[in-house]
């Protein structure tokens, strides 16, 4: 059980947001969060040392599967998306938010959470579909 780590380009509504990824037996624990640093081309060290740094599971959000095709999902629901992605990567999903950045505009805090929501979505897809321990984009 090896943690894998991936940091993704601020952009023009968010800033670089880190992603640490441990894979457990039909279980994800994700903790994902953001820095004013850009980390995006930086190496796992310096990645890793930026997590250090934030407050890992000072929250928790989990959501389980359907056990059956005519099922609802259950958990606790962090944005707007929580069922469909638990159907779509079939795998108990263990959450940990932690946005550091103060906005001024709560708007901004919606635009940051949905640049999470979506590099989350992308990433455990890329996990389950390719090789791991990539740093992407």
């Amino acid at each position: 059980m090896h943690p894998t780590c991936y940091a993704f380009e601020s952009t023009a509504v968010a800033p670089c947001i880190i992603l640490e990824i441990t894979e457990l037996v039909n279980s994800y624990m994700i903790w994902v969060g953001s820095t004013e640093s850009d980390l995006s081309s930086s190496d796992r060290s310096t990645i890793e040392q930026q997590i250090a740094l934030g407050r890992l599971a000072n929250d928790w959000a989990c959501a389980m599967p359907p056990l059956g095709p005519d099922k609802p999902s259950v958990g606790t629901s962090l944005y707007r998306s929580s069922s469909t992605d638990l159907v779509r990567f079939r795998k108990q999903i263990f959450l940990s938010v932690d946005v550091t950045t103060s906005f001024g505009n709560p708007s901004d805090l919606n635009h940051v959470l949905l640049e999470m929501e979506r590099n989350v979505a992308k990433t455990l897809k890329a996990l389950q579909d390719g090789p791991r321990g990539l740093i992407i984009e």
